[in-house]
């Protein structure tokens, strides 16, 4: 197929049009054949303040590369993988917004099992907090929150007191039946080391960006976390 100005006025069309469809597409998808098509079009997506994309490779044969862009306007964030998977063949400036970190790790093997004590200390990190859902799966050892703002933060809670409520004590529940209007969601889970056998490695808590549109939520929910995660303040203040 032939197009005037070639695949970066004709993913920029694609872009135009996103714009005028927004939500009632969930994921417009292209592939480009140049490096420096990328490098314009993911500053068009920036330029219109998408911050939910995609940006991955494919090698066709030996030498062959192609790039497949998508973006969104919903706020389900794709995992690292699908979001990030150009290894060093992309700059740091065109990769979308981190949606996964290992917040946690254990150093050492010990000879007891480490898991339950992990465990114990995502709950004393997470129970304080205001949710409005958090699911724990134990049979994945990981659980799933949502929250409809910066609940964590020390004015908020400050603001809930000011106004004689009490803060809410979070519960174990269902995730309500439409969780995509929260302001946040994450997940958290304690993944075992790729190679059991390396005795310099423990097991892992592993924090991912499930749904937003505001970078600064994961950035300072994942502060909290981790500092909460250290011994001697495990608990939210």
């Amino acid at each position: 197929m032939v197009c005037a100005g070639g695949e970066v006025q004709f993913v920029e069309r694609m872009i135009n049009e996103s714009l005028v469809l927004k939500n009632r597409v969930q994921w417009y998808t292209a592939m480009l054949g140049k490096r420096s098509s990328v490098d314009v079009l993911i500053d068009t997506l920036k330029k219109h303040r998408i911050n939910n994309f995609a940006l991955t490779t494919f090698i066709q044969g030996s030498k062959t590369r192609r790039w497949a862009l998508g973006w969104s306007f919903l706020t389900r964030r794709p995992s690292p993988s699908a979001s990030r998977g150009c290894g060093s063949f992309a700059a740091k400036k065109m990769l979308p917004p981190v949606t996964a970190i290992t917040i946690y790790e254990q150093p050492t093997q010990i000879h007891t099992d480490p898991i339950p004590s992990l465990k114990r200390m995502l709950r004393d990190a997470v129970e304080p907090l205001s949710l409005l859902s958090w699911v724990w799966d134990e049979q994945r050892l990981r659980g799933v929150g949502f929250a409809d703002g910066n609940v964590w933060s020390r004015a908020y809670r400050r603001r809930k007191t000011e106004k004689g409520a009490v803060v809410k004590e979070p519960k174990t529940t269902a995730p309500p039946l439409d969780v995509t209007v929260c302001a946040f969601g994450f997940s958290v889970s304690i993944q075992q080391p790729d190679n059991p056998d390396k005795p310099s490695r423990g097991p892992a808590i592993v924090l991912r960006w499930l749904q937003g549109d505001d970078e600064s939520l994961f950035e300072s929910f994942s502060g909290v976390i981790r500092r909460c995660l250290q011994p001697g303040t495990r608990r939210l203040a």
